[in-house]
């Protein structure tokens, strides 16, 4: 504890800030641990319910194909029942881990802005401390830097993994469904619509991002071409084209990628982010552009997907009150 408080006096004195664990970032990491681990047990509670689907769907195919008897028919029955109970289940534990989901990637958005800003103060105070010669000072701000980064990577693991998929259940309306039914499987086919739509619409709100950041940096690149145009000798003030490796902040290029990349030289050879990275300026041009065109293939897969799944709830709605169809009499050999 000493040693910590002179640590901190040293850097006082050196006019540095005295960096600590912060409540918000120790709250974060505490919730995304809770927020990691209810998520896997959902996952694989979701596991051994599709199992179990897999296998009634089986055993009614099976039961479908056999002679019709009474005895048959209620199990028959008795299965269709415990499919839909089932299918019931997998969408109720569908739909909480597309929640938990989503709260574990803003928090960790949230967290990896803290440390991102950490790791660079961390970085200015481990260079101002080069020329010291007590290494307990650098120490533990390497022993802090290591902390940060390795929250960092998980972060951006999380990230990186692809959201739950949203997947389509065939739901089918039967001859002898009787009103009840077709109301609940349009409802399910409507409620299977909307949280498509609700992707739609977060995708569209990624993609107008992206927008605004290009146009941005276009504007920020129009306005340094304009003032070399004006006076090419002035200092500080350089064209994204100019080729200059020298050239200033003023490049809409530059971002907290370059920083990151000079604080840790690892970290140029990361993966590139395989789902929405934590903060656009950490993306060239191409990469912008890139992004923009899969997010609006996926935009347009789900738009379709959710137009389609609306167009069958409301042919089940359509069968509602109409006269049940006689079931087919088979002949007796």
């Amino acid at each position: 504890m000493q040693t910590v408080n002179k640590i901190a006096m040293f850097l006082v004195l050196l006019g540095l800030p005295v960096l600590a664990q912060t409540p918000a970032r120790i709250k974060l990491q505490a919730e995304l641990d809770d927020l990691s681990t209810n998520l896997k047990g959902f996952q694989r509670q979701q596991q051994v319910l599709y199992v179990q689907a897999d296998s009634l769907a089986k055993d009614i195919q099976r039961r479908k194909q056999q002679t019709p008897s009474l005895l048959q028919e209620r199990g028959l029955d008795a299965a269709l029942r415990f499919s839909q109970t089932l299918a019931d289940s997998l969408q109720t534990l569908q739909g909480r881990e597309q929640r938990l989901d989503f709260a574990l990637r803003q928090k960790a958005e949230a967290l990896l802005k803290i440390l991102n800003d950490d790791i660079a103060r961390l970085v200015k105070q481990g260079e101002a401390l080069k020329r010291d010669k007590n290494f307990s000072p650098r120490e533990q701000i390497a022993r802090e830097l290591q902390q940060c980064r390795e929250w960092q990577r998980r972060c951006q693991a999380w990230l990186e993994q692809p959201p739950p998929p949203i997947i389509i259940y065939q739901v089918e309306a039967q001859p002898d469904d009787t009103p009840e039914t077709l109301r609940r499987k349009a409802d399910f086919l409507r409620d299977q619509s909307d949280r498509l739509r609700r992707e739609v619409n977060r995708l569209e709100t990624k993609i107008t991002g992206i927008r605004d950041e290009t146009q941005m940096r276009q504007r920020v690149a129009d306005f340094a071409e304009d003032l070399s145009l004006l006076d090419p000798n002035r200092e500080g003030v350089a064209s994204p084209s100019s080729g200059d490796a020298n050239a200033p902040a003023l490049s809409p290029e530059r971002s907290s990628k370059d920083f990151a990349e000079l604080s840790n030289p690892s970290a140029a050879q990361l993966p590139v982010y395989q789902n929405w990275p934590a903060q656009l300026g950490e993306l060239s041009f191409d990469e912008l552009e890139r992004w923009r065109r899969q997010l609006e293939r996926q935009k347009k897969q789900r738009q379709t997907q959710a137009d389609s799944l609306m167009k069958r709830a409301v042919e089940i709605e359509k069968q509602i009150g109409q006269p049940a169809r006689a079931k087919p009499v088979r002949e007796k050999r």
